[in-house]
C-alpha cells in the first residue's frame, strides 16, 4: 500500500527505484510493452496504467480538467474527477493531445511538423498532464520525493508538455525528483479577455492559460503522493513564456500555497504583463477576424478550431504596433496573461517597486542566457550592418527599443569594428540588457529584502536542433553566442533525443551541472548541495565547489554557468545597467499593467 495511493503487484525481480547515470540515447519516445506496464491508483483521480523504461516510471496523458470545448470554451477550467463508481483503468501510456498551436497554414506538412514537435496531434480537448517518477513507494513511511512542475514556453502560441525538448527522463533519474509536465490553452483560446467589453466573468473570466496552470498545480497537490511525490515540496520551473507564466503565478494569491520554489529562465522582465484593456484589444482584434462582434461570445463559441486558428494567425500577422507597449518584443508575446485585479494582482516588476503584494514565501532562482535577445535581432536586421551605417535609422528598425540611446553610448556599448557583425552583436548585448538582464537585477534589488533570490546567466548552451520548426537563425548558431532557448536542452539533459545531432562530452558535462544545480534547489530550497544531500549533486565538483549566495544589499551575486563549471561574480554588467537606468525608463516603469 502506498501513501494515499495503491500500487498493483509486479514481478519480484523488478527494481522500483530507477537510476541512469549516463545519458544514453533512446530509440523511441514511447514504450508500451505490456511486461513493462504498471498501475497506480490516485484517490482523487482514478487508476492509471503507465509504464517504466530505463529512466523512470511514466504516466502520460492524464486528464486534469474537463474538455474545454463547446460551452466550456473560454470558461474557467473545470477539474476532472472520475465518476464515483468508476472502475475503469485509464490508459496512461501515451501523450494526450497538444493544445491548438499557431500554424502558418493547415497543410498536411504543417500538421505533421506539429505532431513531431509535440508527439501528439492538436486538439482543443488538450488539458492533460504527465508524471515521471524515479520510484513508486510501496510503504507509507517512505518520504515523498521533491516535485518539479514544468511550464513550457513558446510565446503562449506553441509547444506542449510532451515536446521532446522537455523530455525529463534524465532529470528524474539523476536528480531523484518527480517531474510533472502539462498542457495549457494557448493563443486566443488561452488569453481571451473581455473585461471592458460587456461579457460577464462567469462566461469568460480571462487569463485562462494561468487558470489552467493553477488547476494543474492543484491536481499535483491532491494526487502526487500516489506517484511518489511530496505535495509540500513543489518547485515550478519554466523558460520564456513559461517563466513569464511563473511571474504571473507569483502575484496570483490562489496559487501561493501550491509551490515552494520557482526557477525562471529567460523571463523578459522588461516586458510587463498585459493589462485587461490591452489584452481586451487583442481579443477584439481576433473576434473581428473571426467575423464576430467583440461582445458576442456565442458567435466565438460556435466557430470551428480551424476558423479560430486562421483568425489568430491573421491577427498576429496584422499587428501594427498601434500603441506601446506593442513593440518588437511585445509582438512576440501578443497573447499573454493580463493583470485583472482578480486572479492576477499586478506585474511583479511593478509590485516590487511599490512594495506591493506577491508570494514572499517562495524562493526565487532566475536568470537569462548571455545573448537572450539575439534570437530577435535577425528578424529586424537579417543581415550584418556595417559599423559606419549604424545610426538612428538602424535603431528605428527596432520599434519601441531606444536604439539611439545605445548608439550614443560608445564607451558602454562599443562596436567591435574587427567583427563583421559587430553592430548586430552590440544590439544583441544592449537588447539583452534592456529586456532581460538589467530588469532582473533591478527587480532583484527591490525584492531582496523580502525574498530569497538567486540569479544566474547561461554562458554556455545548446541551440535547438536545426530540424525544429521554430529555430534560431545563423546569427545564434555561432559557438560564442548563447541565445534565447539555448538553456532548454541542458536543463533537461534531453540532447540524446535528437540522435542526428549527438552531444559531445562537454555538452553532457554541462547538462549534469545544470540538472544538479536545479534539482538541488528543488530538494533543499537553495542551489548549493550539502555533504548530507542524497544524490549526485554533492559529488559533482562543477556544482559542489561553486557556492551561490542569495542577493544581499551589498552585492548581486550571479552564477555564470560555463561549459565546465560555474563561476560566481558580483554586480554583473553594473556599468551598463547603471547607464540604462540613468538615461531611460524600463517599460514596466512607464506602462502600467
Amino acid at each position: 500500500m502506498a501513501k494515499n495511493g495503491t500500487l498493483s503487484s509486479i514481478p519480484c525481480d523488478t527494481q522500483l527505484p530507477t537510476l541512469c547515470l549516463n545519458l544514453a540515447p533512446k530509440a523511441q519516445f514511447l514504450m508500451t510493452r505490456t511486461n513493462r506496464q504498471i498501475k497506480v491508483q490516485a484517490p482523487k483521480a482514478g487508476t492509471f496504467q503507465g509504464y517504466y523504461d530505463q529512466n523512470s516510471f511514466r504516466f502520460l496523458g492524464i486528464r486534469y480538467a474537463q474538455s474545454p470545448v463547446g460551452d466550456l470554451r473560454f470558461r474557467e477550467p473545470q477539474a476532472y474527477t472520475p465518476p464515483a463508481n468508476a472502475t475503469e483503468v485509464q490508459d496512461a501510456t501515451r501523450y494526450g493531445s497538444a493544445c491548438i498551436q499557431l500554424r502558418s497554414n493547415d497543410t498536411t506538412a504543417a500538421q505533421a511538423a506539429s505532431f513531431i514537435m509535440n508527439q501528439a496531434s492538436e486538439n482543443e480537448d488538450c488539458l492533460f498532464l504527465n508524471v515521471y517518477t524515479p520510484s513508486l513507494r510501496a510503504d507509507a513511511s517512505t518520504p515523498g520525493l521533491p516535485v518539479m512542475v514544468y511550464i513550457y514556453g513558446g510565446g503562449f502560441l506553441d509547444n506542449s508538455g510532451s515536446t521532446p525538448l522537455f523530455e525529463p527522463g534524465n532529470v528524474v533519474s539523476r536528480g531523484g525528483v518527480v517531474v510533472v509536465s502539462f498542457n495549457y490553452r494557448l493563443g486566443f483560446l488561452g488569453t481571451f479577455q473581455n473585461k471592458d467589453g460587456g461579457i460577464p466573468a462567469s462566461e469568460a473570466p480571462g487569463n485562462l492559460a494561468t487558470r489552467d496552470q493553477i488547476l494543474a498545480l492543484q491536481w499535483v497537490r491532491d494526487n502526487i503522493e500516489a506517484f511518489g511525490g511530496d505535495p509540500n515540496r513543489v518547485t515550478i520551473f519554466g523558460e520564456s513564456a513559461g517563466a513569464y507564466s511563473i511571474r504571473a503565478l507569483l502575484t496570483a494569491p490562489s496559487a501561493y500555497s501550491l509551490y515552494k520554489n520557482v526557477i525562471m529562465q529567460s523571463d523578459p522582465l522588461g516586458l510587463p504583463l498585459a493589462n485587461a484593456t490591452s489584452m481586451g484589444y487583442a481579443t477584439n482584434m481576433t473576434m473581428q477576424a473571426l467575423g464576430c462582434s467583440p461582445s458576442d461570445i456565442a458567435c466565438a463559441r460556435n466557430k470551428t478550431v480551424d476558423e479560430i486558428s486562421a483568425a489568430q494567425l491573421k491577427t498576429v500577422q496584422g499587428i501594427d504596433s498601434p500603441t506601446s507597449p506593442y513593440n518588437w518584443v511585445a509582438k512576440e508575446v501578443f497573447y499573454r496573461p493580463a493583470v485583472d485585479q482578480d486572479l492576477i494582482q499586478g506585474d511583479l516588476s511593478q509590485l516590487a517597486a511599490s512594495n506591493g503584494p506577491y508570494n514572499t514565501n517562495a524562493t526565487i532562482m532566475w536568470g537569462f542566457t548571455h545573448d537572450d535577445a539575439g534570437i530577435l535581432i535577425p528578424i529586424y536586421l537579417p543581415l550584418p550592418v556595417p559599423p559606419q551605417s549604424f545610426n538612428a535609422s538602424v535603431a528605428s528598425l527596432l520599434p519601441g527599443f531606444p536604439g539611439a540611446l545605445f548608439a550614443n553610448a560608445s564607451s558602454v556599448y562599443p562596436i567591435n569594428t574587427t567583427d563583421a557583425d559587430g553592430v548586430r552583436s552590440m544590439l544583441s548585448d544592449a537588447a539583452t540588457d534592456w529586456y532581460f538582464r538589467c530588469p532582473l537585477f533591478n527587480v532583484t534589488r527591490s525584492l531582496g529584502s523580502r525574498s530569497r533570490l538567486y540569479s544566474f546567466e547561461f554562458d554556455y548552451g545548446r541551440q535547438v536542433p536545426p530540424v525544429w520548426p521554430v529555430r534560431p537563425s545563423s546569427f545564434c548558431n555561432l559557438p560564442q553566442r548563447v541565445c534565447h532557448g539555448a538553456d532548454i536542452i541542458p536543463s533537461f539533459a534531453s540532447a540524446n533525443y535528437f540522435l542526428a545531432y549527438p552531444q559531445t562530452g562537454v555538452n553532457a558535462r554541462f547538462a549534469r551541472q545544470i540538472v544538479d544545480r536545479f534539482t538541488t534547489l528543488a530538494k533543499t530550497g537553495t542551489p548549493n548541495p550539502t555533504e548530507d544531500l542524497p544524490g549526485y549533486e554533492r559529488l559533482n565538483p562543477d556544482v559542489a565547489n561553486v557556492m551561490l549566495d542569495p542577493y544581499t544589499s551589498s552585492a548581486t551575486n550571479t552564477v555564470l554557468f560555463g561549459a565546465t563549471a560555474g563561476n560566481v561574480t558580483q554586480n554583473l554588467v553594473k556599468a551598463r545597467c547603471d547607464y540604462i537606468e540613468q538615461n531611460q525608463h524600463y517599460l514596466y516603469e512607464v506602462y502600467r499593467s
